[in-house]
């Protein structure tokens, strides 16, 4: 049977270390082989928590407001409509100021880690 959710029907969460952040893994893992898909809403002041993924490379999919993405060394300005690939092994965290946010969907593609 296919896999049909509602989101108000998936249940959210925050990450350790976020702030302000709410999460929906609205495709979960165990749904599409080696794939899960969610959603984040940061409101600001707030940040998403500093991620590194071994086991997966992660692309953001950012839909609307603003926000700065830290990857490794660099601080890149996000917005609506854009697309970043978070390379697996790689510190990442989005910050949000005071009185903006961001949507974004995160899609994580797992792989073998050996």
């Amino acid at each position: 049977m296919s896999y049909i959710k509602r989101f108000e029907d998936i249940i959210s969460y925050s990450d350790p270390g976020s702030h302000n952040q709410v999460c929906r893994d609205i495709l979960p893992k165990d749904i599409v082989d080696g794939m899960l898909i969610g959603f984040n809403r940061i409101t600001g002041p707030g940040n998403n928590g500093l991620g590194n993924h071994k086991n997966f490379t992660q692309v953001f999919v950012i839909i609307q407001g603003r926000g700065i993405l830290h990857l490794a060394d660099l601080c890149i300005p996000l917005s609506g409509k854009m697309i970043v690939e978070i390379p697996h092994g790689t510190d990442h965290d989005v910050f949000v100021d005071n009185g903006d946010f961001i949507e974004y969907m995160y899609v994580n593609k797992y792989r073998e880690v050996n």
